[in-house]
């Protein structure tokens, strides 16, 4: 593994979502990893576009790791980066595979990947598409309006006004919390707004709902890790989990991945925001009564503005239709806050990654997930569990 302040591991990110898509598969290969591959709906470009899946390990194990990337499409670039790393080992050294299935997903919105937008080809925000059975595509968080009227969320309406200014203005008048849901917490109203869930299952949705079981074969308990960017300190990673704070599957996570890595999504204290239509909740019910649990991983690049003012302007530039130089310079600024060009952010990016996925899989096979342990004890949840020769990562500033 490189020393931090290395540029060692740079070199996995991919300049594409086809390279990308052939490095996986040629990495699969190698691992000795089954194959399978998924035709989604082709690009305006006409480069095919697949989701590819790569299943190995010990298959009829019981318990599995599961490791998606590119649901935000853009986001694509790290999480690919971070299964190659992780196959490239698992060629060479198969030991953190015994006794455990390994199923990773490449590229679930290949549209996105492919195009540089995060969402898909209809404008909709995967992670906010997932709705559970009880649930409706309509509505929108509280005070949605007015915060997409101050922060120009919708490519529909103009922008107008300072970006900066304008948060500050949101927070000014309705808190934190709610702006920060209102902003990412997921609508169902404006197809042309940031943040847009959809109006019904994704095809990406429909892939899942029919394979993602089989991929898994007869594995009870599952821990899926998510890959994402955009959130939090540079190039360090934040843990966010479907779960309360002082909840004993939190503090579980926390004992096994280190307590300042592990936050649940919400506003207040943490880096994240409460959605709707996320994919974790759907998971667990499609799995069902298989224990499940997932991890999103948050890789942080740039400032929250920065990163909000990239979203506005690329979805604004191509709802409507703009070209030329803009065009492909709005393209390359929303790249660079989701995947940084920074060799020295890659490398450490892919170091942490890595040592986060070894971690995983070590827990998962060692201990499972706090779900089924608390079916059978839930005090077992409260008890720091050491795993020979591993330690909690951390990493120096």
């Amino acid at each position: 593994m490189s020393r931090p302040g290395t540029t060692a591991g740079a070199e996995l990110f991919s300049p594409d979502y086809a390279v990308a898509r052939d490095r996986f598969r040629a990495a699969c290969a190698d691992a000795g990893f089954q194959a399978h591959c998924y035709p989604m709906p082709a690009s305006a470009s006409g480069v095919e576009l697949t989701v590819d899946v790569a299943v190995g390990g010990t298959v009829d194990a019981r318990r599995a790791l599961l490791v998606t990337s590119g649901l935000h499409g853009v986001e694509g670039f790290i999480g690919s980066a971070l299964q190659l790393a992780f196959l490239q080992r698992l060629a060479v050294d198969h030991s953190c595979a015994n006794g455990l299935r390994l199923v990773f997903v490449h590229a679930l919105n290949p549209f996105g990947f492919h195009m540089l937008r995060r969402t898909d080809e209809r404008n909709v925000d995967l992670n906010r598409n997932f709705l559970l059975p009880s649930e409706e595509y309509r509505g929108v968080p509280e005070a949605y309006w007015d915060v997409q009227r101050l922060l120009g969320l919708s490519a529909a309406a103009p922008a107008s006004g300072f970006l900066p200014l304008n948060m500050l203005r949101c927070m000014l008048r309705h808190g934190q919390a709610v702006s920060r849901d209102a902003v990412a917490g997921g609508q169902y109203e404006d197809s042309w707004g940031l943040f847009f869930g959809g109006s019904e299952l994704s095809p990406t949705g429909s892939l899942l709902e029919t394979h993602l079981r089989g991929w898994l074969g007869d594995a009870t308990e599952v821990l899926h890790v998510d890959i994402h960017s955009g959130l939090g300190p540079w190039g360090r990673y934040r843990l966010i989990l479907e779960h309360d704070w002082e909840t004993p599957e939190l503090y579980w996570f926390g004992r096994h991945f280190g307590e300042s890595l592990v936050e649940p999504s919400e506003p207040k204290l943490g880096i994240s925001y409460r959605k709707r239509g996320g994919l974790g909740p759907w998971c667990a019910g499609l799995l069902a009564p298989r224990a499940y649990e997932l991890l999103i991983a948050e890789f942080g690049t740039y400032p929250l503005p920065l990163v909000l003012l990239a979203l506005r302007a690329e979805n604004r530039d191509w709802l409507r239709g703009r070209e030329g130089l803009r065009r492909r310079l709005v393209k390359a600024a929303l790249r660079e806050v989701f995947a940084p060009v920074s060799p020295r952010w890659r490398a450490g990016v892919i170091q942490r990654g890595l040592e986060l996925l070894h971690r995983a899989a070590d827990v998962c096979r060692a201990e499972g997930v706090p779900t089924a342990r608390s079916r059978t004890n839930p005090q077992s949840l409260s008890m720091p569990v050491e795993l020979p020769g591993q330690r909690i990562p951390g990493w120096p500033v």
